[in-house]
Order: structure tokens, then sequence, then C-alpha cells
């Protein structure tokens, strides 16, 4: 089995490296995915729910096996690293497959495992911007920090401190400090197609950590929808 490392800023502990060589892993360095370099079968990360979601980004579709160094891993195992490994060594992890969301507007098209963030681009002047879920009305005009549209993986981040509300099926939006309409927290059918039109920016468009953050203008219309693609997870 050819494993594939991945951790914070490309660093792990030796004794890391060395619990997959003792299991009899084939450890692949890292590299940018070519028809030459072998493909892993496996992502070994190394770190909390942030690592898995740099993972999915560099290297989506290949499934993961996250090892906890970090308090904050929702998705983590609470057994020793050490047990996981055995497990996937015996194939006695099943693979989990979580869905995630696809992201289309004229600046960015990518896919988010966690959600998908749209808010004010300055911190003193609020967004304005309408809400479309398949072919109902758009909302009336919303004034203010944006909105935040999550899966149930990332039900339990962004999503959550705005909520305090945790969802398994279907994506959640979150209104954030909406302050001219009383709008709850919906959550929608995975069919749903959300589209989310800026009638006044500027804002800035966030999927999962991915540093790149494209910035939108009065106009701009993002549509968000599942995407074909799944994050395939091994836990316990």
């Amino acid at each position: 089995m050819k494993a594939l490392l991945y951790a914070r800023y490309g660093q792990y502990p030796k004794e890391i490296e060395e619990l997959i060589r003792a299991a009899g892993l084939e450890i692949l360095p890292p590299a940018p995915s070519s028809p030459s370099f072998p493909s892993p079968d496996v992502v070994v990360t190394f770190g909390g729910d942030g690592t898995i979601l740099g993972a999915e980004r560099d290297y989506p579709g290949i499934p993961k096996l996250p090892l906890r160094d970090s308090k904050n891993c929702h998705i983590c195992s609470t057994l020793p690293n050490e047990e996981i490994v055995r497990l996937l060594v015996k194939n006695k992890l099943p693979i989990r497959e979580y869905a995630k969301l696809e992201v289309i507007c004229s600046q960015k098209h990518g896919l988010a495992l966690n959600d998908v963030t749209i808010r004010n681009k300055l911190l003193n002047v609020a967004l304005r911007f309408t809400v479309t879920v398949n072919d109902e009305e758009p909302t009336p005009e919303l004034i203010g920090d944006g909105v935040v549209i999550a899966t149930p993986f990332g039900s339990t981040a962004y999503s959550y401190s705005i909520t305090h509300a945790i969802f398994n099926q279907g994506f959640g939006m979150a209104f954030n400090n909406i302050h001219n309409a009383a709008l709850p927290e919906r959550v929608v059918p995975e069919d749903a197609v959300i589209k989310v039109a800026i009638t006044r920016g500027p804002a800035d468009l966030g999927l999962d950590n991915d540093p790149e953050i494209p910035a939108l203008s009065d106009g701009d219309v993002i549509a968000v929808k599942k995407a074909a693609q799944t994050a395939k997870i091994l836990t316990p």
C-alpha cells in the first residue's frame, strides 16, 4: 500500500513516519499530480480538521486517514494512532463518503468539503445581497456580514458559531449578522441549487481554508450546489 503523509506546513513528527513504515506501507514523496507520479492509495493526515481540508483540496478523491494531532478534529478517532494504522493494514477501516459543495462564479470554480463563506470585505461596510434556492423567489435584499453555506461535515465549524446547530443531511445556510431581516438558519435538500447575488459589495469568497480568496463585486452571482465528487475518509 502506498501512503502519502500530509501535515500542517509539511511537518510531521519522525515517529509518525516510523509508525507508517513499520506497518509495511510505502511512503511516497509529496509531488504535483501528474501521469508520471504514482498515486497514493491513502493520504495520512496528521493534524486537525484544517489539515484534512487541505489534504482533500490537494489530493481530492483519494481516501484520507486522519491521525490526531489537535484538539480540533471532529472526524479523528479517539483510538491511539498505532491502533488506527493497524486497522488500516488489516483492511478493517470502512470508507465513509462525505458530500462536497461545488461553487461556480466568474472568479472561482472550486469544491468545498466544509463550507462556502461569502462575507463583507470591509469590516465597517455591510454587504448587500440576495439568496435564491432553486426556483423560489429571491429573498429581499439582505444587509449584514454575509452567508455561510455548509455541508453536514462542516456544520460543526463556522456555521455552528452562527446557528449553534448541527445537521446531518442537506446543506445549511447560516446568515451572518443580518440586521434588516429575521432570517433563521435554513437546511435545504442536497439537490438544491443556491444562488447568492451581490447587490452591493465588495465581498470575499472563501472555500474551506483555501488561501486563495477571490474578491466579489456588485452584480456577481455565486452558484452553490452538490458536487459530483465526494470526500472519502477512513474512520472506525
